[in-house]
Formats: C-alpha cells, structure tokens, sequence
C-alpha cells in the first residue's frame, strides 16, 4: 500500500517533536546561511570524503523548494521512529536502530534527501552488533543532520 507522505501523521518523539508550520521557513533561512558560507578559501566546504578517489565533491547547498519542506520533514519524521539511540560522531550521527528496525522506510527519505543535498552521505549498517545508519555532513551542514535525524542523545551520567 502507497501513502502519500501528506497522509502521514507526523508523531512527537523526545527527539522530534511535530513540527510547527514556521519549520519551513527556518528552514529556508538555513539555506540561505548555507549557501552564503564559505570556507576560509571562499569556496563551499567540502563534502565528507567517501575515500573514492577521483570522485567529484558536490557543493554544500540544497536545492530542495521550501514548499517540499514540511513533507519531507514529515518523511524523515516516520523514517526515524525505530531509532533507540543517536551518538555523535565525526563530521555527523551515529543512529542505533531497533532490532528488526524496516530499513525500507528510510530509503525513500535518504533518496530523496541526497537528490537534493548531495553533500550529505548516508551509511547504513547491518551486521551482527544490529541495524545502524551513520549520517555524516560538512561542519557547516550538521544543523541540518539534527533537523533531520534529531539531535544527539544527552552523554550519559558518570
């Protein structure tokens, strides 16, 4: 069965809460600061190397119209929902799925979110320690990652 993603209904999580409608317009600003940052060489930083050489690093922008905002929001909303855990890493997140976690659900955000920022790089992993998705972006872009995956869990108590 197909659902459209304006059928979704998006669900609070302690990480993500709905989504009020000014989202898309923060989101937009947050574009506009994207694509006005250079690096200290004037240039768009680079993407997270993939360690394929000869390959092409897109520039750091988003090209997503602020209309598809809030949809793919939605998306991203219901693809997370089988998250357990979300641990900082180098240039992004670390996502612990839950065990039998639908890794289909997040192809479809993960797709369309690279068609439109190509400097994100996602890595899912699934081997005997469980089901992970590592989310990874240039400094400037990890606002981003957060609004997409949700934040970092708190570090734990000593």
């Amino acid at each position: 069965m197909d659902t459209c993603v304006s059928e979704i209904e998006p669900r609070p999580t302690p990480h993500r809460p709905v989504l009020p409608e000014a989202v898309a317009d923060a989101l937009v600003s947050w574009r506009a600061r994207l694509d006005a940052t250079p690096t200290r060489h004037g240039h768009p930083e680079p993407y997270p190397s993939a360690g394929r050489p000869g390959t092409a690093r897109p520039a750091t922008a988003c090209s997503l119209a602020a209309g598809e905002m809030p949809a793919r929001m939605t998306d991203w909303q219901a693809a997370v929902d089988d998250v357990r855990t979300r641990a900082p890493l180098d240039g992004g997140l670390r996502l612990e799925l839950a065990p039998g976690a639908d890794l289909g659900r997040l192809a479809r955000p993960i797709t369309a979110e690279h068609q439109c920022c190509p400097f994100l790089a996602f890595v899912p992993t699934v081997d005997d320690r469980g089901r992970e998705l590592e989310v990874r972006a240039p400094a400037v872009a990890q606002e981003l990652v957060a609004s997409l995956v949700g934040a970092p869990d708190p570090a734990p108590d000593p």
